[in-house]
């Protein structure tokens, strides 16, 4: 069985990183993909495993800066090819969980968290560390479509595994799924009480010096009662909450691990301010003898025991971690009872039930699989799909920050596009008005995302009653039904460009299959497998077909081929190429033969009481002469 090991990203050894240490040891012969890689940044079991790192890996500075990537962070997740591995174990808080499995395999998810910045924890991210409201403001921009991302992709993972009983309910609530729970590994072995008897000192804090770690209500707490606190960890808050300090609180910095159990065995207590999702220091601390003051929130209720492994404070106030403090240093701790309390997350437990839970999940997934083999030929081919697939999955043009980002991007250049060539498209009409009668724009029934029609908007090219005796007819290169002025704005595209509003009104995108008109789209989707599937995404102006010159009467399979493979590897950066080489494409495009097309169409176009009952309706709403694809 080849095992594929997805991890967020490699840039220090914290709780993830230490459950993908493990899994490490459970499949030596694995494979281990991350978005990120600072070499030397974990230890030396994750670093000896065959790395595969994303491309925004190659960006300078990238491993320290990866926070301001996260716009990216869907699209780099996508790259990763997993083809020929059977079970994908994936350990994610942020975006690994979207990783695409290949057909075939077994996707199970250690969920550390679902993404806390975007679901109820997000104003704990920038509750004093954004005092102009940047970040929050951005990030709020995004929430909505990150969300749905989250929630989409949750779908491709077979089977979540919970880190704690808190986040089995989070995962529930943001994703509609079921979870079981397996705790994270405790080195019980490492983490042990000193032996030397060595009186206690100040109290400690570990963490990263982030703002939903509430690094500050520990400051401010300690600043008032002048006992000594020693900080561990680094991060962008470090400047701000140094100057925020008295000469009580000490800055460690980064740590090593044997420099942090010797933290742990010399400290009086460990002072958690967070809302964990579990809470790896608190037991580590307890391992090492030392009690734990923590927010009763989140992953401390399941590893602290108020009054005997430590003492929880119901508020993230500075009153309350004030209390807190003096209420423990009136309590007398039992070493071997916050020993003991730790050992049940031990390394050993760990390994025990995530051996349990694989082989359970493959034994499950492998029954299935042979029962869906058994029944496969009795299944019409419409209705076979990928294992873990859903077939009112939005596509992932439509959701995510990817998806964000194309909507953003067709807005702005739409509207730049409409700003720019205003006059030059109300001179080309003028100029159409004045050669030949009737309107010069003129709008036309089309099939969009879903199959909902809409209206779209084009510079009319043909006399006004081209289809006025025979109804809609498929464009032909040399139309005779062409006027001469059409005929040039056709062969540069310049008809084309009122659909510029019907991007910024988002019946369309810039990039995309080409919609089609109800009368064909009906016949073409009878007539070639996989026509209906252009519906999936949006329509566009311009697309993968258009670049490489399947456009007017070419080839439809080509045309369709081109479509389907726009659908199946689509990427923003793929939709800004195609973007790129559209000049190209209509000043020198490439030479196709022409094809007829009436064999799709049941050898003619049919008559206008043949089409469906609405084309009818709509060839009476819009003027006459409308133009042809």
């Amino acid at each position: 069985m080849k095992v594929a090991l997805v991890h967020d990203w490699l840039t220090g050894m914290r709780g993830g990183e230490r459950v993908l240490e493990q899994l490490c040891v459970l499949f030596p012969d694995a494979s281990v993909f991350t978005l990120f890689h600072r070499k030397g940044s974990v230890s030396r079991r994750i670093e000896s495993m065959p790395i595969h790192v994303s491309p925004l890996n190659r960006i300078p500075g990238a491993t320290r800066c990866y926070r301001y990537l996260l716009p990216l962070f869907p699209w780099a997740v996508s790259r990763f090819d997993l083809r020929g591995h059977d079970l994908i174990i994936s350990i994610s808080h942020a975006a690994v969980k979207a990783v695409r499995k290949p057909p075939g395999s077994l996707h199970l998810c250690y969920c550390l968290t679902p993404m806390r910045f975007i679901w109820d924890m997000q104003p704990g991210y920038f509750q004093y560390a954004d005092r102009l409201r940047i970040r929050a403001t951005a990030l709020r921009a995004m929430t909505y479509r990150l969300q749905r991302w989250d929630r989409a992709t949750a779908d491709q993972v077979d089977h979540f595994i919970a880190d704690s009983f808190h986040v089995q309910q989070r995962i529930s609530r943001f994703y509609g799924r079921e979870a079981s729970v397996i705790y994270p590994p405790v080195d019980t072995e490492f983490f042990t009480p000193s032996q030397d008897g060595c009186e206690l000192r100040p109290y400690l804090m570990v963490s990263a010096l982030v703002p939903y770690k509430r690094v500050d209500l520990a400051v401010d707490a300690f600043n008032r009662l002048g006992y000594p606190l020693v900080i561990a960890g680094a991060g962008p808050d470090l400047s701000g909450l140094r100057r925020r300090a008295a000469s009580n609180i000490q800055f460690k910095g980064f740590v090593t691990d044997e420099e942090l159990r010797n933290l742990y065995r010399r400290c009086r207590a460990v002072i958690v301010t967070a809302r964990e999702d579990f809470g790896l220091v608190s037991l580590e601390a307890q391992a090492c003898g030392s009690p734990v003051v923590a927010f009763a929130a989140g992953g401390s209720l399941e590893s602290v025991v108020d009054g005997e492994t430590g003492v929880l404070f119901p508020m993230q106030e500075v009153d309350s971690v004030v209390e807190a403090v003096r209420r423990l240093e009136r309590i007398p701790f039992d070493r071997k009872r916050l020993r003991s309390n730790a050992e049940r997350f031990s390394i050993e437990n760990f390994r025990r039930a995530m051996r349990e839970a694989v082989g359970e999940n493959w034994y499950s997934f492998c029954n299935r699989r042979s029962a869906q083999s058994g029944l496969q030929h009795l299944m019409p081919a419409a209705e076979a799909s990928l294992p873990g697939e859903s077939a009112d999955r939005p596509h992932l043009s439509l959701t995510g920050i990817e998806g964000a980002a194309k909507r953003w991007t067709d807005v702005a250049l739409s509207l730049a596009g409409l700003v720019i060539l205003g006059l030059p498209l109300l001179l080309a009409a003028l100029l159409i008005r004045m050669s030949t009668p009737g309107p010069a724009f003129f709008v036309q029934p089309r099939v969009g995302l879903g199959g909902r029609r809409f209206l779209m908007f084009k510079l009319r090219t043909m006399f006004a009653d081209a289809e006025q005796q025979n109804g809609p007819t498929w464009a032909a290169r040399d139309d005779p039904r062409c006027t001469r002025l059409g005929g040039f704005l056709r062969r540069y595209g310049i008809d084309e460009l009122p659909q510029l509003w019907n991007v910024l009104r988002g019946d369309m995108s810039l990039v995309g299959p080409r919609p089609e008109r109800p009368e064909f789209q009906a016949l073409l989707e009878k007539s070639l497998p996989g026509f209906e599937r252009r519906l999936e995404v949006q329509g566009g102006m311009t697309g993968l077909a258009q670049v490489r010159g399947w456009r007017g009467d070419t080839s439809l399979e080509e045309r369709l081929r081109c479509d389907l493979e726009y659908i199946e590897h689509w990427s923003f950066w793929q939709d800004i190429r195609i973007l790129g080489r559209t000049p190209e494409a209509v000043l020198w495009p490439k030479a196709h033969p022409s094809r007829p097309i009436l064999h799709f169409l049941d050898a003619s176009v049919p008559e206008p009481s043949l089409l469906p009952p609405e084309s009818a309706d709509q060839r009476n709403s819009v003027p006459l002469g409308r133009d042809t694809p």
